[in-house]
């Protein structure tokens, strides 16, 4: 190869370095490419993109948020371990199976109650503690009419002598999927006008969606029957 053709292929070689992320031992530069340098000069600049299109680049990993390492064990091929801890967040802790039901006062008339998830058809004992308004007083359950047999009250107790702080225990029936809400609504002993309501919340996984795990305070009692068709009954010999 004369010199002048070597100069070029040098020069096409610095200026693709500059422009293009490769390194040169990546690069093949064949027979044909170097006559052709030495022919065509500037005009081999397209082939010799093509070339280096060709080429693997190296991609840098995505940067992914690791887990807190703190102590577990980590065998390595050399036979020796090493120790760490993986660390969860907080807030992961509240989905737990021991966790229990969230009461939440809105305001002095009203109270949530999350119960977390419960299967369709089933039949729950619920129980949890709530604190009740001062003004309030002693407290009673209000009767409906006609009344929610999805819902019942089994007991409703002050927990301490003062009354402020009360225990319900209640029997709740899952009766539909998806999202499932209850309303129970207590009144003041001393003027039934001033009641405080406890809504429910749940989420009710179907038939065959898996079983839940059930918050502390809720158990399950029984299981409904699914109804049987009429075409399904036995008719008998004629």
């Amino acid at each position: 190869m004369c010199r002048m053709c070597g100069a070029q292929e040098e020069t096409i070689k610095h200026v693709i370095l500059r422009s293009w992320p490769l390194r040169l031992d990546e690069m093949h530069w064949s027979n044909k490419l170097q006559e052709e340098a030495a022919d065509a000069g500037e005009m081999l600049w397209p082939e010799i993109t093509k070339v280096a299109l060709l080429q693997p680049t190296h991609i840098p990993a995505q940067t992914v948020p690791a887990l807190t390492l703190e102590e577990s064990t980590m065998e390595v091929d050399s036979g020796t371990s090493v120790s760490h801890k993986v660390h969860f967040p907080d807030s992961l802790d509240s989905f737990g199976h021991d966790s229990g039901i969230v009461v939440q006062p809105l305001n002095e008339v009203l109270i949530n109650a999350h119960l977390g998830f419960i299967q369709v058809k089933h039949r729950y004992e619920v129980r949890f503690q709530f604190d009740s308004p001062p003004h309030l007083g002693s407290l009673s359950v209000r009767t409906h009419d006609p009344p929610n047999f999805n819902l019942r009250v089994l007991e409703l107790k002050p927990v301490i002598s003062t009354g402020l702080r009360y225990e319900v225990v209640l029997e709740l029936l899952a009766y539909k999927e998806k999202l499932l809400r209850e309303q129970l609504v207590l009144q003041s002993c001393s003027n039934p006008l001033l009641t405080l309501t406890l809504v429910l919340n749940a989420r009710v996984l179907g038939k065959g969606k898996g079983t839940p795990f059930l918050k502390t305070g809720i158990h399950c009692i029984g299981v409904e029957m699914e109804e049987e068709s009429d075409q399904s009954d036995w008719q008998g010999f004629d």
